[in-house]
């Protein structure tokens, strides 16, 4: 109960902040802060007492706990909207916003029809706490100290509403305030709380109070319209992953095999690039060692062979005729002389 009861006051601070006033709903969530943590500690102490959560077990927490009920009660009567608690003027900003919002009709409707449960489940809770239980309480652990933490939360739900508008105001945000609204939220907060007192040993029966216990369920209900789709979405997304993991390791070992490749071409690269160095060095020292061996000397040496060769052969060519004949005549001679020993 207690757990849908904030699921629904956070409706209610989000319909305050739709209304557009987003300080209604600051305020709402610093009160319902207080008032749901002092229920929660209440039940938290006769859940370690009994074992248990259901109502059935629990019932008789009023009189075997009697000050943590009385407590609980507070907060309670609070979160319903009963002034001066806390909750009065948190409850009445929400309904004040959605009295001024630009729908006021629906939004103010609807915030009023959230209090009125508000304080019908409140009223009959109170109601079957009082009740004889299934079960018999044990002793609790540390509960002078829940005790204690519940208490002084409990003066917060007593006196926070005086000073819960400087605190919005501080946040630089304004609650919204209105005559209808207030007598509105009297109206249905003790119309809530009578009625939920006066009818806890009433069951409700009928479709409508089945249709209630199932949380409201339509086409299956949340298990269908949200659990099952994201589910199916986990498992598709699942997949999805393994399949990108999968192509994501065959690149991977692509690129590493790869980069493998690339290192042993380097290696055989740098292998070939010293193998080249070292011959040219090789080449170097063996050219030096001929130069140191005289080889440039012997080449001088012709060259200067072949040039002198050059000058006398240029001697020869004194331009006088008489001189031209005679050298004829010498090469003729020589020339007959060799063919007379060839014929031979």
């Amino acid at each position: 109960m207690l757990a849908a009861s904030t699921s629904s006051h956070l409706g209610f601070m989000l319909l305050a902040i739709g209304a557009g006033y987003p300080g209604a709903a600051a305020a709402h969530l610093l009160a319902h802060a207080f008032m749901k943590s002092s229920l929660f500690l209440g039940s938290g102490i006769w859940q370690q007492a009994y074992g248990k959560t259901s109502f059935a077990a629990i019932s008789n927490s009023a009189k075997k706990f009697t000050t943590s009920y009385i407590l609980f009660a507070i907060a309670a009567i609070a979160l319903s909207g009963i002034p001066p608690l806390i909750g009065y003027y948190s409850k009445d900003a929400v309904l004040a916003a959605g009295l001024k919002s630009d729908s006021e009709y629906w939004y103010f409707v609807a915030a009023a029809m959230g209090a009125l449960l508000t304080a019908f489940y409140m009223g009959r809770a109170l109601q079957l706490l009082r009740q004889p239980a299934d079960s018999t309480p044990k002793q609790v652990v540390g509960k002078k100290i829940m005790l204690a933490g519940m208490g002084t939360i409990i003066a917060i739900v007593l006196g926070g509403g005086f000073i819960l508008k400087p605190v919005v105001k501080f946040m630089h945000l304004k609650m919204p305030h209105s005559t209808t609204a207030i007598i509105t939220g009297l109206i249905v907060a003790v119309a809530g709380l009578l009625t939920g007192w006066l009818v806890f040993n009433k069951a409700f029966k009928g479709k409508w109070a089945e249709f209630i216990r199932d949380n409201y369920q339509v086409a299956g209900g949340y298990h269908n319209l949200v659990v099952l789709p994201v589910m199916k979405l986990s498992e598709a997304a699942f997949k999805l992953e393994k399949v990108i993991r999968k192509i994501v390791f065959i690149i991977g070992d692509f690129f590493y095999s790869l980069s493998k490749t690339i290192f042993k071409l380097d290696e055989y690269i740098l292998q070939l690039i010293k193998g080249i160095g070292n011959s040219n060095l090789r080449l170097s020292r063996l050219s030096r060692v001929f130069d140191e061996s005289g080889i440039e000397e012997t080449v001088i040496a012709l060259a200067d062979f072949i040039r002198g060769s050059g000058r006398q052969g240029r001697k020869l060519q004194s331009g006088m005729v008489h001189r031209e004949m005679m050298w004829s005549m010498i090469g003729f001679t020589c020339f007959m002389i060799i063919m007379i020993f060839l014929n031979l």
